[in-house]
């Protein structure tokens, strides 16, 4: 067959044609429990103390916040089909906070640090609430979600530190 004629140019050269390569292997060496997680290795500096490491560790070990948010459009619950002013992306889709056992969490708009920062360490459960910003195609945070009993003691520290 002539590589420069034009007919048979379907069907493919047995000299051209690229091998097929088999897919690769999904077995692994890794339990659930011994797998590794995504971004799990830390580097450190040699030359940090051992304090330092300690509140790095800390700090990358720790989980990361409850993301709660305002919904941009209508939206239903994939539980119970109902709205709220709220939502949780959940695997099954977005979650309302009663489906969620969140509805008794009160928001705190952002704006006084020290009230949140004492509302959240009071809080047994606390959750961040950002709303998408289409302009800037990033989240915007709004505030957090709290306890009210922690809203309630964080306001009265503030206001025994005012005095």
């Amino acid at each position: 067959m002539n590589p420069f004629s034009t007919h048979g140019w379907s069907r493919p050269d047995p000299y051209t044609t690229p091998p097929t390569i088999p897919p690769p292997n999904r077995t692994s060496i890794h339990t659930p429990r011994t797998c590794p997680q995504p971004n799990q290795t830390h580097w450190l500096a040699p030359d940090i103390s051992d304090a330092r490491k300690d509140r790095l560790t800390q700090r990358q070990n720790t989980a990361p916040d409850l993301m709660v948010h305002v919904p941009l459009t209508d939206w239903t619950c994939a539980e119970c089909s109902d709205t709220g002013p709220y939502l949780i992306m959940d695997a099954a889709g977005p979650t309302c906070l009663t489906c969620a056992d969140m509805d008794h969490l009160v928001f705190l708009p952002s704006g006084d640090a020290t009230l949140t920062r004492r509302a959240r360490k009071a809080s047994g459960l606390a959750a961040v609430v950002v709303r998408f910003n289409k302009s800037r195609k990033r989240y915007d945070r709004k505030g957090i979600l709290v306890e009210e009993r922690a809203l309630e003691e964080a306001e009265q520290s503030c206001l025994a530190d005012e005095e």
